[in-house]
């Protein structure tokens, strides 16, 4: 009888181990699959053009602010801003509709909703959007991506793009900016609703002093 039960037991364990076999291959025939899809299953050359000149036509960003950023956060384009990028397209081309129709939402007076028709885009989770996130790094450098990505980072006060908010905290073109305000609107895009009043762009301006004076020590400049 304990036999049988052992018997029973082992093919039922079998069963349960080839379907996870099964499954489990299955999966990784279809990422397979998709990692092997052309762009041009995914995106149209219409909508290949549009995302390569969303990204071309980006305003470059000066030598001195990213190598600014890189000697006080050098594990900062360590990150891969290809994927950064295909989060801001997604959310530019809902807002633009790359696509025949445009759909205006009736509870979103003045937006336009996303292409019904366009299935990348849509869907959160899709192994396509590996094919896209690809296409942009097969294209453009990490730079030119985090160029991109900053021109589309929201500042705080209806400010999207670092140069509408160099030029609104500070006056200034992006190529006029000192070392300390550099730094201080790299915090304000990472917190930009912690930075609304005067009060706090000064004490902002506060911390940066003692970051910057910090690290100079650290380095042995001073």
């Amino acid at each position: 009888m304990k036999k049988l039960m052992i018997r029973k037991i082992i093919k039922i364990l079998l069963i349960v181990f080839l379907a996870l076999i099964i499954i489990i291959s299955s999966f990784v025939l279809y990422i397979v699959y998709q990692l092997e899809t052309s762009i041009d299953e995914v995106l149209s050359k219409e909508q290949q053009e549009w995302v390569y000149n969303e990204i071309e036509n980006t305003e470059s960003l000066p030598d001195k602010y990213i190598d600014t950023l890189e000697e006080y956060y050098p594990d900062k384009f360590k990150y891969s801003f290809w994927e950064v990028v295909l989060i801001a397209i997604k959310n530019h081309w809902v807002e633009t509709c790359q696509c025949d129709r445009v759909l205006p939402l009736s509870s979103i007076p003045g937006k336009r909703m996303a292409c019904p028709d366009y299935y990348p885009f849509t869907i959160i989770f899709d192994l396509r959007e590996k094919v896209i996130t690809l296409f942009i790094e097969e294209k453009f450098t990490q730079r030119k991506c985090f160029e991109y990505y900053m021109s589309k980072t929201y500042f705080g006060g209806a400010t999207i793009g670092i140069s509408k908010a160099s030029r609104k905290y500070f006056d200034k073109e992006l190529v006029e900016l000192n070392e300390k305000e550099i730094l201080m609107l790299n915090l304000i895009s990472i917190r930009p609703a912690q930075y609304r009043s005067s009060e706090n762009i000064e004490e902002l301006a506060e911390k940066v002093e003692l970051f910057i004076e910090r690290h100079h020590k650290s380095r042995g400049l001073d």
